[in-house]
């Protein structure tokens, strides 16, 4: 399976810890991790990457901000954002994400997007 490369923006408070932990898991998610907020804009520029994560500690600007070039840039690209220490919401959310990315890797209908209206 294609491996899904997964970018993280998180506040520099903040611990990634039980989101390394949790994102080893899966086997087949690379992750990145990112503080500064220009890199990451650098990164969806240059199409990086299937998928970003923002920690919910983030400045609501920077959140807005990312949440937009996303939009305008590269709209396939699945965002979501958590709460770095919710160890139960991290290994739900990234473990249907991962279940989503499979099944667009095994179908050509299937659109890697995590949007309940779609």
């Amino acid at each position: 399976m294609k491996t899904l490369n997964t970018y993280v923006v998180y506040d520099t408070h903040t611990s990634t810890d039980i989101f390394q932990k949790v994102s080893k898991e899966f086997d087949h998610i690379s992750t990145t991790f990112e503080t500064d907020i220009e890199k990451a804009i650098d990164a969806i520029n240059t199409h990086s990457f299937d998928m970003l994560v923002m920690d919910k500690m983030l400045d609501k600007t920077a959140q807005t901000k990312l949440n937009k070039l996303v939009d305008l840039i590269d709209p396939g690209i699945a965002t979501v954002e958590l709460h770095m220490n919710d160890e139960d919401f991290i290994r739900f959310k990234m473990g249907d994400m991962s279940r989503k990315w499979s099944e667009a890797q095994s179908h050509s209908i299937v659109k890697f997007i995590d949007n309940p209206k779609f």
